[in-house]
């Protein structure tokens, strides 16, 4: 299943719509598959966040992500991952390190990018010179244009800045 969490992703689904997919087609829940009495008959984004952020997909075991807060307070609290212990491919992949790093990625800088996930873009700039002739007087002017030519996965668009 995590196999098409990551696709879906990639192909620019958010964490809501793959939980909504994942719900209408049936898929149980992970609660669901670990026989949970109060598991939940719907995926949530947070769930999809989770899996999609799991470094085990991947073969790595990381130890300390968590701590109780005190003996006498129930609940824990994430540790920062500096104090993280993290091995390396102690376990067979289930996800490809590079589908793992581009999906995590997409959420550095903050925002959660649909464009970013989907297209594979390169931005070219080019500065150029350039005779324009006008079609209603026939005069004409030289002008300095600056070009950025934008080729993504869906074509190529250019756009022209006129310095």
């Amino acid at each position: 299943m995590a196999l098409c969490i990551y696709r879906m992703y990639r192909e620019g689904k958010g964490f809501d719509a793959i939980a909504r997919t994942l719900t209408r087609e049936g898929v149980p829940t992970p609660a669901q598959v670990i026989g949970k009495k109060n598991a939940g008959q719907y995926w949530q984004g947070s769930s999809i966040k989770l899996i999609l952020s799991n470094p085990h997909y991947v073969g790595d075991l990381v130890q300390f992500r968590q701590t109780t807060k005190s003996v006498t307070v129930k609940g824990r609290e994430e540790l920062p991952k500096e104090k993280q212990i993290i091995v390396k491919d102690t376990h067979p992949a289930i996800i490809s390190r590079e589908d793992f790093e581009a999906v995590q990625s997409t959420w550095k800088g903050g925002r959660n990018n649909k464009r970013s996930r989907r297209l594979k873009s390169t931005y070219i700039r080019i500065t150029c010179t350039a005779l324009i002739v006008g079609k209603a007087c026939g005069t004409s002017n030289i002008v300095k244009a600056m070009f950025a030519a934008i080729t993504t996965s869906m074509g190529s668009m250019f756009v022209a800045n006129i310095a």
